[in-house]
């Protein structure tokens, strides 16, 4: 079988979606499946199943108008440079601009698999970033709607986001696939002692460290973890490290200067960002009020793997907080009780604890070995229906 990956990012850079892509490309290949990857940057599944064709310069972070009109062009580009191939179907990456990418692409008459790793438009409307208010808001809303039903399958990367987009953008359930996202293993992040000096670097081994590594955007909320600093300033040995780059790191850093118990620091690689979350104190992972019904953040599993205490702050009636709430050293607490996670935090402090363990949910909700299988056996799905 023939495949045709459209993904909308670089694959040369370290980010969120880099690893999985790349794992469902490689088990896509050991399944012997001809696998053709449109993408920015340089692609390394080195594999004679696999072909890529790079476009290199990926479109940048601009206002988000702006965006929206380099990735409709872009999706011109990549559809000339595969126009005239023959594939059994067509897997499709999270984009803004997915009417486009499907009216295109749906030219080549096979079966389209749209990977949902996040719900636009209301991910924008959430998160307060959407242009022109609620009337762009609509018409976004339409052209996604039908985008959806030119889809085949859907594979989406949490209960809470099938929801949505039943409710929202495509009634017909059975499309729908929930595939949670994977770490870079399904084991506990082991660590050498030498690995302490790498991670002293950023973490001060003599106070209790809360760690946010990730994207620094409005949708991860880390006004939150700038509003509990402030309130936990006069507590010494309480700091925070925020770690990553995006549009909101120079506004977050200027809102936190005269706080002695944050610091910043630039993206880091996979092997050190492991190791930080395993000498953290506390993992956390936020986004805005509402954010967990159009996003689910790709690091879970990994601070998951840590063993240390993770702090969600998401809706905590949404599925997945209830889902990992039953998990040891997970506690979840709405985004907008600052004052609650700023006293859970001050509690813990004060407490010793050990290492825990969620490896079971890992190996059952977010496994990085058959995660990617699952992906592969729902795009030949898709073809078989069709």
């Amino acid at each position: 079988m023939k495949f045709l990956f459209v993904l909308n990012i670089d694959l040369s850079i370290n980010g969120p979606s880099v690893h999985l892509m790349n794992d469902i490309i490689l088990a896509g290949a050991k399944q012997h499946c001809s696998i053709d990857v449109l993408c920015f940057g340089k692609g390394s599944v080195s594999s004679p199943y696999v072909k890529y064709f790079s476009l290199q310069k990926k479109p940048c972070k601009e206002s988000f108008l702006s965006r929206y009109v380099l990735l409709v062009k872009s999706a011109k580009r990549f559809y000339k440079h595969v126009k005239n191939g023959t594939y059994d179907a067509i897997f499709l990456q999270s984009s803004p601009a997915s009417f486009w990418f499907t009216r295109l692409f749906s030219k080549f008459g096979c079966p389209i698999i749209y990977n949902a790793q996040d719900l636009f438009p209301h991910n924008l409307f959430f998160s307060k970033q959407m242009p022109g208010g609620r009337l762009l808001f609509l018409l976004f809303n339409f052209l996604e709607k039908q985008s959806y039903r030119k889809m085949s399958k859907i594979i989406t990367i949490s209960d809470d986001m099938k929801n949505t987009i039943v409710r929202y953008l495509c009634p017909k359930e059975s499309k729908i696939s929930v595939v949670y996202n994977w770490s870079y293993s399904d084991d506990a992040i082991v660590f050498r002692q030498s690995d302490h000096r790498l991670s002293d670097n950023i973490l001060n081994p003599s106070k209790y460290n809360v760690v946010y590594a990730g994207n620094i955007g409005k949708m991860q909320n880390i006004n939150l973890i700038i509003s509990v600093a402030k309130l936990l300033k006069d507590i010494d040995f309480v700091h925070f490290t925020i770690i990553g780059e995006g549009v909101e790191k120079d506004k977050l850093m200027h809102l936190s200067d005269g706080l002695n118990n944050i610091s910043f620091f630039e993206f880091q690689s996979v092997a050190t960002s492991e190791i930080v979350y395993a000498l953290a104190d506390v993992n956390i992972i936020p986004l805005v009020p509402k954010g967990i019904y159009t996003a689910l953040p790709s690091k879970s599993a990994t601070c998951l793997r840590s063993g240390q205490i993770c702090l969600f702050c998401i809706d905590t009636e949404s599925i997945f907080a209830k889902k990992i709430s039953n998990e040891d050293g997970v506690f979840v607490y709405n985004p907008t009780d600052i004052i609650g996670i700023a006293n859970l935090i001050k509690l813990l402090s004060s407490r010793n604890h050990s290492s825990f363990s969620r490896l079971n949910f890992i190996k059952t909700n977010m496994s990085s070995e058959f995660n990617p299988k699952r992906y592969i056996d729902i795009i030949k799905g898709a073809c078989d229906i069709s």
